[in-house]
């Protein structure tokens, strides 16, 4: 399965962007709901939280599915 189209609700401000949307929309996905294999119903949404956290007390700054 495949992302038809990749939104963002904010943004990085920076390079980073456009390189995650690339990696979202070349990301071969799977799904597994009620046991039945990558069927989606139409017009499914995706929401994925990606989050900044800048450099800190000495420790690089990253990204994260956790907040």
């Amino acid at each position: 399965m495949t992302i038809k189209s990749v939104v963002e609700i904010s943004d990085f401000g920076n390079s980073i962007d456009q390189k995650l949307i690339d990696i979202i929309e070349q990301t071969e996905w799977i799904s597994n709901d009620n046991r039945i294999n990558d069927k989606v119903p139409n017009n499914s949404k995706l929401l994925i939280g990606i989050y900044f956290y800048p450099e800190e007390k000495g420790n690089p700054r990253f990204l994260s599915t956790y907040y």
